[in-house]
């Protein structure tokens, strides 16, 4: 069997340094890969730019020699493409609105300095193999990235929030950025105690790799040996969806496999259903694929978590649905991680107090906040609901019963 991969991106982006455009650039990248599968083996070649076809599989042919196994499981028949595309924007005019962005920011934001960029993307990724499977995928999307400094503090970034859309809306970035500024420079005090506590996602891609299927297999997974078992809160699904209209992730992985509603559940109501597979860990350990294979252009895939691909389902519409009490809103924090046993913890810069479902204001220093995986998901586990941004996009926070400690 052969098969052919081929992704392609576009890109415009508009750099910003103290509230000023500093810089434009235009990327242009294409990479093409080839792989051989013969007898339990697989040839791969890839290249960057220009390529001649032929010469890529004849490459790919020449390193079956290599002894690389991996199995030959052509994905189903199928074509199909989706398209998703930014609507009435005019891309020559983005340096334009980037400059019109940060003076309106700048005047209903006076004490906070912007930088990082925003960019206009365009991907197209495209898979076939001689088994009758094409597919194919565009994706269009601006970016609008803020790193936010408090003119009155020595950090070099003290808050950020990010804007992903299709249909650019510059009064929501700035009626957002207006309030964020307005809460941040409201400060409250609060107790060491257990909180309900709003984290982003990254949460649980930091516990990720004791999904992934090898580790699990080999007994290096805090899941090992769970798998069809109730393993958390029967409010926690955790689940892949790319087919979601609101997503910017291919619909199919690196070896062509796809689901036709996009979606692919780790855990279902508790219950952990499946792990990160790869076709190679199918043939291996006897996992169930789970659409998650990603490779550098000339290498084999790996099991990876894709964007859009690991994520607790959302239970809730917002806080106010989960409880009207003292909550804790996690904006900026970095160099959480677990400890063998599921322990995590994580140091936090920058915070806010919700009551009520309103933000009363920052808490005032950092802070620390803390749990334990199978607690957090566990009994201590409130809910998911979308993050309350701007963006069109937005990612799942996810509540939970936590320590915090000054």
């Amino acid at each position: 069997m052969k098969e052919y991969l081929d992704k392609n991106i576009k890109e415009q982006s508009v750099a910003m340094q103290n509230s000023k455009v500093v810089s434009v650039r235009f990327k242009q990248e294409d990479k093409h890969t080839v792989r051989v599968y013969k007898d339990g083996y697989v040839g791969v070649a890839g290249a960057v730019g220009g390529c001649d076809l032929k010469e890529l599989e004849k490459k790919a042919e020449e390193r079956l020699a290599f002894g690389i196994g991996y199995p030959e499981i052509p994905s189903a028949p199928a074509r199909k493409r989706v398209e998703r595309k930014v609507e009435n924007f005019d891309e020559t005019h983005f340096v334009g609105k980037v400059e019109s962005l940060l003076e309106r920011l700048t005047a209903v934001c006076p004490k906070f300095i912007f930088s990082n960029k925003a960019y206009i993307s365009e991907k197209e990724s495209a898979y076939r193999n001689d088994c009758g499977t094409e597919l194919s995928f565009r994706n269009e999307v601006i970016t609008v990235a803020l790193s936010i400094k408090d003119k009155g503090s020595a950090n070099i970034m003290d808050t950020f929030f990010g804007y992903e859309t299709r249909h650019y809306d510059e009064d929501k970035i700035v009626q957002y950025a207006k309030k964020l500024h307005n809460d941040y420079f409201r400060t409250v005090e609060v107790e060491d105690g257990v909180y309900p506590v709003i984290i982003g996602n990254d949460f649980l891609t930091q516990a990720v790799n004791h999904f992934e299927g090898r580790l699990y297999t080999l007994g290096a997974s805090l899941l090992s040996g769970k798998l069809g078992e109730k393993v958390f809160n029967e409010r926690v699904s955790i689940i892949s969806d790319y087919m979601s209209p609101r997503g910017s992730q291919c619909f199919f992985d690196d070896e062509g496999v796809f689901f036709e509603d996009g979606k692919y559940y780790y855990v279902k109501n508790g219950v952990l259903t499946g792990l990160l597979a790869t076709k190679k860990y199918k043939n291996d350990f006897g996992l169930e694929i789970s659409g998650c294979a990603a490779a550098a252009y000339d290498s084999i895939p790996n099991a990876s978590v894709r964007e859009n691909g690991f994520f607790v389902q959302p239970t809730d519409k917002n806080i106010k649905e989960i409880t009207r009490g003292k909550a804790i809103l996690l904006n900026t924090y970095s160099g959480g991680d677990f400890t063998p046993a599921g322990d995590y913890s994580t140091p936090v810069m920058v915070g806010f107090l919700i009551e009520d479902g309103e933000i009363k204001g920052r808490i005032n220093g950092s802070f620390n906040v803390s749990g334990n995986l199978f607690k957090l998901l566990g009994d201590d586990f409130l809910g998911a609901i979308p993050e309350e941004t701007p963006s069109e996009m937005p990612g799942i926070n996810l509540v939970m019963n936590m320590k915090v400690m000054k």
